[in-house]
């Protein structure tokens, strides 16, 4: 909410964090590329984080010897994006954890937007001409609005749905002059 409107508007963050098997953690700015990685282009960096402290947790029902540093951060992590600093999120290969939990809070907050966004939505835009005539006489919704304060309340967290049709029906293959210097295979 700014200046009472509302304003959803995209983040570029540039961190990553690969955490692999709760065992492993790399935490920085690099791309896993060579434009990142060989050191001669972009300057990233990043760091490998494998924990000596191990604790045995419950993974897909079994249990799993895993390293503290990165089960503590991963479930803590999950948990902001949850909204729920309570939840039960330790073994994540049960079921009941992503169709309950995760799903549950990303169908609620992806129906919000969606309402928030109105024809701009990402959920709606299967082309980008359709994006664009939305964007032009769209208006930010106030904050003040009841029905927006109600849609605001229910969000929890930060996870949306991926808009499974957003662009569907746009043609995004590179003009014909670039499809000619490269290969197509990189464009199919």
């Amino acid at each position: 909410v700014l200046n009472n409107k509302v304003v959803s508007d995209q983040i570029y963050v540039h961190d990553k964090l690969l955490i692999v098997d709760d065992r492993v953690c790399v935490i920085g700015s690099a791309n896993i590329n060579d434009r990142s990685m060989l050191g001669t282009r972009d300057s990233e960096m990043a760091i490998r984080i494998e924990d000596t402290s191990h604790v045995t947790i419950t993974m897909n029902q079994q249990p799993f010897i895993v390293g503290q540093f990165p089960t503590n951060l991963r479930i803590r992590l999950m948990r902001q994006h949850l909204a729920d600093v309570t939840a039960d999120i330790t073994d994540m290969l049960d079921d009941r954890i992503y169709n309950d939990i995760w799903r549950k809070i990303a169908d609620v907050n992806s129906t919000v937007y969606d309402m928030l966004d109105g024809d701009t939505s990402m959920y709606r835009c299967t082309r980008i001409a359709d994006f664009n005539t939305a964007l032009a006489r769209y208006e930010n919704k106030s904050a003040l609005d009841p029905e927006v304060q109600n849609g605001l309340a229910d969000i929890k967290g930060f996870l949306v749905n991926w808009p499974q049709t957003l662009l569907q029906h746009e043609d995004l293959q590179p003009n014909i002059a670039t499809r000619a210097v490269i290969p197509n295979e990189l464009w199919v």
